[in-house]
């Protein structure tokens, strides 16, 4: 009886210490788990988890909001230069510690998207505690999209008069970089009485990408920047010309053609005849009629095979004061060669002199 009493206080004690055992056991491993976890949640990779996770491409948007202005906002919005240039690098963010800016008390982690970098946060310790460690909060962001600038510029010159829009912004004064009164090949022609406006050149830069430019008269009415921009100045601006007055130019310079190249390449019998023809097309003492005249004599003894015209085309007619006009005009000529005939293909423009006693050639230049 007493030998099992002894093997039952046995028991209790070893149960006793069992319990003890766990219960130290358990405390240590949950002071463990504590220790861990307050290591794991004070760690600054822990920390910059926590931003990434929050990272947002409305927070961009807030970091950069000054830098997108630095562009030229009228032709292309902040949302736009966002959207086209900086949205496409927050697809796939990934960040790495920057050590040559990292200290004990401060790292600072590189933002990374196609392998570029385009920003840094930099995460410090602050007062609270966990177990002797110290958390860490964001105390900088930095986002440098820099890279994305490009040095474009863009500019149209038009009449001043025109209103001109650059990706459907009115530009105004501002953009007018240039003031002239160059028309390129028809400069010549204020030597004539003709009051050219003044050309304005409207140039824009700060922007990405390509830009459109869009023109209008001061009707409304829009025209297109190519090659022909020029003449279409030139028959919508410069022409002044009315409908009957075109017409009779038109009808004068066909007539005035025909004999001017059935005298310049007639045949030497016909040389009088054929100038007998044109002559009442030229202007009494004018340069041309001059020239004409004193070209008869070298072509008695030149021409022996004849030129017929072919036809006429006439680009535009320009009234320069009362009674005198500029008409641009290509003319073909059949030529008799040794094979046929042979057409050419001639520019000219004609100066016209418009008398109570009809129409006369003042002035005949190709080019």
């Amino acid at each position: 009886m007493q030998r099992t009493k002894k093997k039952r206080s046995f028991a209790y004690v070893m149960l006793f210490y069992a319990v003890i055992f766990i219960c130290i056991l358990v405390i240590g491993l949950i002071m463990l788990w504590r220790f861990i976890e307050a290591y794991e949640k004070t760690r600054a990779s822990t920390a910059m988890q926590a931003y990434m996770e929050d990272f947002s491409e409305e927070r961009v948007y807030y970091l950069v909001y000054d830098f997108l202005g630095t562009f030229d906002n009228n032709i292309q919005s902040r949302e736009e230069i966002f959207d086209g240039y900086v949205r496409p690098y927050l697809r796939d963010v990934k960040y790495s510690k920057n050590a040559a800016e990292s200290t004990e008390t401060k790292v600072v982690y590189n933002l990374l998207s196609n392998q570029r970098s385009f920003g840094k946060v930099t995460l410090e310790q602050n007062e609270e505690e966990e177990i002797g460690f110290r958390f860490w909060d964001v105390t900088d962001e930095e986002m440098d999209f820099s890279f994305i600038r490009e040095d474009n510029s863009a500019s149209v010159t038009v009449p001043e008069t025109f209103t001109v829009k650059c990706n459907g912004y009115t530009l105004g004064g501002q953009y007018v970089t240039g003031s002239v009164k160059n028309y390129g090949s028809l400069e010549y022609l204020s030597g004539y009485g003709f009051e050219f406006p003044s050309m304005l050149t409207y140039s824009v830069d700060n922007y990405l990408g390509d830009v459109e430019f869009r023109v209008f008269d001061e009707n409304g009415t829009e025209y297109p920047i190519d090659s022909n921009f020029e003449n279409i100045i030139i028959n919508n601006i410069m022409n002044t010309c009315t409908q009957e007055e075109t017409d009779r130019l038109t009808k004068f310079l066909n007539e005035y053609c025909t004999y001017y190249v059935g005298f310049m390449g007639s045949h030497r019998d016909l040389i009088y005849t054929n100038y007998g023809k044109l002559k009442p097309y030229l202007l009494p003492g004018s340069d041309l009629a001059n020239r004409m005249n004193s070209a008869l004599e070298g072509m008695v003894w030149s021409n022996n095979k004849a030129n017929e015209l072919q036809s006429v085309d006439v680009h535009y007619c320009i009234k320069l004061k009362d009674g005198e006009y500029l008409c641009d005009i290509t003319y073909y000529v059949n030529t008799l060669g040794n094979n046929g005939y042979v057409v050419t293909e001639n520019n000219a423009r004609i100066f016209v002199s418009w008398l109570d006693s009809g129409l006369y050639a003042k002035e005949m230049m190709s080019y």
